[in-house]
């Protein structure tokens, strides 16, 4: 039996919502869900093919079982799904340093190009996807599919700065991410990009696929989460990149992803 883990934070819930509502995976008989809110999964530790949370930390888990444990072996693939890994985690170094080839107005620190993509990389490397992630691969060797927090939608401008990002820059901004973001990854880690047809623009998401369609209140409104609409969309991404997989034999697939 083919059997895969999709694991993360609050973002699983569009995810795990389009399994329940008949989404699937062409050749997977099973998927286990596995997460936590928040931090909840950044202190996860390997140990043999099991992964843990230390202490009694494993009261916040679902889909661990009583010890806060999850056998890694069970699996013939792992997908993580937010825990970070997005351009807002780089937003402090735009908003502090640039290159050459992006806007200078505003007071900042000039530095190389490939300075800026190695420090991007260094601060990806530390967001909670990578490192959850590095400890799986630490306890199993089968392929992990990483899937980033969505972007927000562009409503956020008006309310966090950070997120006021010159127009000139957002796509040079998007490309060193995205390298970032594979060169963090672990030996055999697959990155999926965002749905294209969910896009507003380069660094945003469109409003229908927003989890505020269920807010009646515009006080609760909000800009990261997104709907089942969009978690239906990320099943046919995952849908397209395990199936190439299964068809080089998804438990032994390690080698070929990772050339």
């Amino acid at each position: 039996m083919t059997k895969i883990c999709v694991m993360g934070d609050s973002h699983l819930w569009t995810i795990r919502k389009a399994f329940s509502q008949g989404a699937n995976l062409e050749g997977v008989d099973a998927v286990h869900f596995a997460g936590a809110a928040g931090t909840g999964l950044y202190s996860l530790q390997a140990n043999g093919s099991f992964i843990q949370l230390p202490g009694d930390n494993y009261r916040s888990l679902h889909g661990f079982d009583e010890t806060g444990s999850l056998d890694m072996s069970e699996f013939s693939a792992l997908v993580i799904i937010g825990l970070g890994s997005s351009v807002r985690a780089s937003l402090p170094l735009y908003n502090r340093w640039r290159t050459t080839k992006m806007d200078t107005e505003k007071s900042v620190t000039l530095v190389s190009l490939s300075c800026f993509a190695t420090a991007e990389a260094g601060l990806l490397r530390q967001c909670g996807a990578m490192t959850v992630a590095a400890c799986i691969r630490r306890a199993t060797q089968v392929p992990i599919v990483v899937i980033p927090d969505p972007y927000p939608l562009s409503e956020i401008t008006q309310r966090d700065e950070a997120w006021d990002i010159v127009e000139a820059d957002q796509s040079l901004l998007r490309e060193l991410h995205w390298a970032a973001a594979r060169a963090a990854l672990p030996a055999g880690g697959i990155l999926i990009e965002q749905p294209p047809e969910t896009m507003d623009g380069l660094l945003h998401t469109k409003t229908e696929f927003s989890a505020n369609i269920y807010k009646e209140d515009p006080s609760k409104r909000e800009f990261y989460h997104m709907n089942e609409g969009y978690g239906h969309l990320l099943v046919k991404e995952l849908d397209l990149f395990l199936s190439a997989l299964m068809g080089s034999n998804l438990d032994t697939s390690l080698a070929a992803v990772s050339q």
